[in-house]
């Protein structure tokens, strides 16, 4: 049975004195607020099956605050005159730390970089191998409380607490069996400490559904006991059977399909953000995997264009006359399946989900290899669209921080650069975090 909610009744619950605390352990409790005169959208909110349903219509995106970043960097790290020390070509991951300085991360090369708030590099921790400090194949880095970042290196079945100006204070071992040893990401700490980890996006040996759609696993570890336990299991990468032909060997291969997309998770204050690669709707999920809330976009996939397929294409192609992959099994064999394996349809419902420290979830839409600008969305714990931002130019988001986001570029010549852009809305008003007044959320009734 679904119940509808009046939007003015939702306001005055969450007057009530519902308390949110915003993050978690990424960063310190806050909440959004925008200026007096930037109005949010709020959701139509219904109870459906015990779950909380927040929704938006197809208009409510267009609707929304419109957010844009400077057109000057706060701070740019690499480029064609950073350090090659501190080489970015890899880097897949990034970590804001409260004083300016961030981490980035490259789990090709095992790198584990800092740089400071002039956007120089400051140190490299560790390097590939089996030593203290070393790393084999470190999952995404998280902070903790205190700018303590976790590091769960997989290579070395082992934990690592980090921080900038010590390194590594502590380590401790891992033991994952089975279907954990695929876990490959951590998504963020609950506030009792545990870590939500999952294996959303790989491929290989994964049980599927019906829809020959992989299974995302999402587990919960207590790095003090090195204990784990499995919450969910999520629909994720999308496969197709396509035929190979390998040095005149034909064979059935499974495959993801391309551009499909992936499941995604995030832990966001107390719970735990998760989507299916072709969902626009966030679960909200409690500690045992339950789904409390959820927040629905009601907007129209994306459809794949030509445009999109070519450069997906000619990307493929690239990285296979890239130095050593002369080395392949069937370089042409690679190179036919480049150009002829299938796409998607349309592309998923959101391309990545980020927390930042003032209590936002930025959903990102997807992007394609085409596309030259992209667009996330800002929500608030009550299922709010706090607001919309529009970036130009070609680049990814790696990470958001308070009214900041720190995306990768790359030129002409494949060189790499980090910025740090600020937010800020269309009209002029700042990006505002008050850490007095907290976004409260209505339990289910």
């Amino acid at each position: 049975m679904t119940i509808r909610i009046r939007p003015v009744t939702l306001v005055r619950r969450l007057a009530a004195g519902f308390l949110m605390t915003a993050c978690g352990t990424e960063g310190s409790p806050g909440a959004f607020r925008a200026a007096a005169t930037i109005e949010p959208i709020l959701p139509t909110v219904t109870q459906d099956s015990g779950v909380l349903v927040m929704e938006h219509g197809p208009d409510a995106l267009d609707r929304a605050p419109r957010l844009v970043v400077d057109s000057a960097p706060v701070m740019t790290v690499g480029g064609a005159e950073g350090d090659p020390q501190y080489d970015l070509t890899r880097v897949s991951f990034a970590v804001p730390l409260t004083d300016g300085r961030f981490m980035a991360f490259s789990r090709i090369g095992n790198l584990v970089m800092l740089f400071g708030r002039d956007g120089r590099g400051e140190r490299i921790f560790g390097r590939t191998g089996k030593g203290p400090g070393d790393w084999m194949s470190f999952g995404d880095p998280r902070r903790l409380a205190g700018d303590t970042l976790l590091i769960i290196d997989f290579g070395n079945q082992r934990l690592n607490w980090l921080t900038a100006d010590q390194g590594v204070v502590r380590t401790a071992p891992l033991t994952l069996s089975g279907a954990m040893n695929r876990l490959g990401s951590v998504a963020g700490f609950l506030p009792g400490g545990e870590a939500i980890m999952h294996s959303a996006g790989s491929w290989g040996g994964h049980q599927t559904d019906s829809l020959n759609r992989s299974l995302a696993t999402v587990v919960a570890l207590s790095p003090a006991t090195s204990s784990a336990r499995t919450i969910v299991t999520l629909p994720d990468l999308i496969g197709v059977e396509f035929e190979t032909n390998y040095r005149g060997r034909k064979a059935m291969d499974w495959r993801p399909l391309r551009l499909s997309g992936t499941a995604l998770v995030a832990v966001w204050d107390s719970s735990i953000a998760t989507t299916s690669a072709t969902d626009t709707r966030i679960d909200l999920r409690g500690a045992d995997g339950a789904v409390l809330s959820r927040i629905v976009l009601l907007r129209p996939a994306r459809a794949v264009t030509d445009a999109m397929r070519a450069s997906r294409v000619e990307l493929e192609l690239a990285r296979l006359s890239a130095p050593g992959m002369e080395r392949a099994v069937d370089p042409g064999e690679s190179r036919r399946i480049a150009r002829e394996a299938p796409f998607a349809d349309s592309l998923p419902g959101f391309s990545s989900l980020a927390t930042a420290p003032d209590g936002t979830l930025w959903a990102v839409d997807a992007i394609a290899p085409s596309d030259s600008t992209w667009s996330a969305t800002a929500f608030r714990k009550d299922g709010a669209i706090v607001g919309r931002l529009h970036v130009r130019g070609r680049s990814t988001p790696m990470a958001f921080g308070d009214g900041r986001v720190i995306v990768r570029t790359e030129d002409e010549d494949g060189v790499v650069a980090l910025l740090v852009l600020a937010i800020r809305f269309a009209s002029g008003e700042p990006w505002e975090s008050d850490q007095s007044r907290r976004v409260p959320l209505p339990p289910p009734s």
